[in-house]
C-alpha cells in the first residue's frame, strides 16, 4: 500500500497554482519576478516555465525585497537581471 502525505509550503515558500506565472505571483509577494528568478536560481532554469504544484521561495514580508514592483515583459527569458541597490544583500 503506498503512504501519501500533503507537502505545505514554508513560511517564506510559496506553491504556484495552475495559470500562475512569476510574474503575477510577483505582485502577489510585492515583488519583482526578477527577484523571484534569482531566489529560485537553483530550481528555476527558465522563468517562463514554472508549473502548479511547484514550491518557490519568496521573500519574507517586510524584507528590502519587498515594496517593488515592474512592469510584465513579453518574456521573462529575456530579462532575469537584478540591478542590486545600495543596502541590498541576497539574504535580505
Amino acid at each position: 500500500k503506498r503512504s501519501t502525505h500533503k507537502v505545505v509550503a514554508g513560511k517564506d515558500e510559496y506553491e504556484v497554482k495552475k495559470g500562475q506565472d512569476l510574474y503575477t505571483i510577483a505582485k502577489m509577494h510585492d515583488t519583482t519576478w526578477q527577484i523571484l528568478a534569482q531566489l529560485n536560481k537553483s530550481t528555476i532554469k527558465d522563468p517562463d516555465k514554472i508549473v502548479p504544484g511547484q514550491f518557490i521561495k519568496v521573500p519574507p514580508t517586510g524584507s528590502r525585497l519587498t515594496g517593488k514592483t515592474n512592469e510584465r515583459p513579453d518574456s521573462l527569458t529575456s530579462q532575469t537581471h537584478y540591478k542590486v541597490k545600495k543596502g541590498e544583500t541576497l539574504s535580505s
